[in-house]
């Protein structure tokens, strides 16, 4: 865990940065390092040409399955390539551990969905109104999964 100590300020900061404070999806440092005890999670990140974290994820797998519970790439390098990256090294490290399955949930009116789309993931539930956002305009979450047999 020391290691992950030493990354969870720069991971707090683009969690701070990446997700929209008007629904309240970004953890709190207590969260998330509560979260990394738990066995079978880990935290996956992401640096630039310079040595400088610009994403990361917490993902947990469980038997054969794999779920993405958070992700974010700071704002800056987005549309840049280092999302699929993860994405590609979380699904081959997950897929070598025998997982089948990936999943992850994203807001209905999440920018990213599309880019899930893109990758291969497609939707298999829905949680109505799950999120609120200003002026307690409510927001379904959407369940996606990505089959990597």
């Amino acid at each position: 865990m020391a290691d992950v100590e030493a990354q969870l300020d720069d991971v707090l900061v683009i969690m701070g940065l990446s997700f929209d404070k008007q629904y309240g999806e970004a953890w709190n440092r207590a969260q998330l390092e509560s979260m990394l005890t738990m066995p079978h999670t880990r935290l996956w990140t992401a640096y630039s040409h310079h040595d400088r974290l610009i994403g990361f994820s917490v993902v947990r797998t469980i038997a054969q399955e794999a779920e993405i519970m958070l992700i974010a790439i700071a704002p800056e390098f987005q549309r840049q390539s280092a999302g699929n990256e993860m994405l590609k090294t979380i699904t081959a490290q997950s897929k070598n551990d025998g997982v089948t399955h990936i999943f992850l949930e994203v807001r209905a009116n999440n920018h990213a969905l599309q880019f899930y789309k893109k990758i291969g993931f497609k939707q298999i539930g829905l949680r109505k109104d799950y999120y609120k956002g200003k002026e307690n305009i409510r927001y379904d979450a959407l369940t996606l999964a990505k089959t990597i047999m």
